[in-house]
């Protein structure tokens, strides 16, 4: 999920909207109803009174998907984790890939690994391991462009970029021979890590099981690294 602009939440509340001006969201390509969309989300997530926390997640919602018609992929990611994790009632997987889908044709990393899990886990689509894969590649490419190796959110991005490669290439995916493969996915867990650690530490604690699953992949294919070979993802 992405954070609050501080810029545009000065000017903002849950309870009052009066400053949203959709001319200036549009040509922020959606910022403003996504930091809105998030403000409302946050607070949900704190809220007791289960009335107000659904009304919350729904006013999320529908802030999110302005912002996602405006192009905002990140909007439509949030969405998709909404319908994941069923903020607005029963979990939905159908309509959070169909969201991720769109998240990754913006251009999200986080859409495109979460729109590969859903084929990987055939959770809201077919199971299709290659597809899973060929997400995974592209989530990758899309996080080099876009993260901030030294923002802590961005550093759980990353690494659960390459848990998710690390663990298709030990199971098969790519065009690797067998001890290339597993010294690959060695190479990749141990980044997974190094990426989730360095989450952690910025105070991102919520990927613990990703750190954990690291760890265990790098400890399953420790024997197979290569200190000769670097590959490159």
């Amino acid at each position: 999920m992405a954070d609050i602009d501080p810029r545009i939440s000065k000017n903002l509340t849950a309870q009052n909207d009066e400053y949203y001006n959709s001319i200036e969201d549009q040509h922020s390509k959606g910022a403003i109803s996504l930091t809105i969309g998030a403000k409302a989300y946050q607070e949900a997530m704190h809220e007791c009174i289960s009335e107000k926390k659904s009304q919350l997640f729904k006013k999320a919602a529908h802030w999110y998907e302005i912002s996602a018609q405006l192009g905002n992929g990140q909007a439509a990611t949030n969405l998709g984790y909404m319908y994941q994790f069923g903020r607005l009632g029963t979990k939905d997987m159908e309509e959070a890939a169909r969201w991720y889908e769109i998240g990754s044709g913006l251009g999200n990393e986080e859409a495109c690994y979460k729109l590969g899990d859903c084929y990987y886990y055939a959770s809201g689509k077919p199971h299709d391991a290659e597809q899973a894969y060929q997400w995974y590649c592209k989530a990758n490419y899309l996080a080099r462009k876009h993260c901030d190796y030294k923002n802590p959110e961005d550093n759980a991005v990353i690494g659960s970029i390459y848990l998710r490669l690390a663990t298709s290439i030990e199971h098969g995916a790519g065009d690797f021979e067998n001890e290339d493969r597993l010294a690959a996915a060695y190479q990749l867990y141990k980044s997974a890590e190094q990426q989730l650690r360095a989450a952690e530490y910025g105070g991102i604690t919520w990927y613990r099981k990703q750190l954990e699953k690291a760890r265990e992949g790098v400890q399953r294919t420790e024997q197979y690294r290569s200190p000769d070979e670097v590959f490159d993802f």
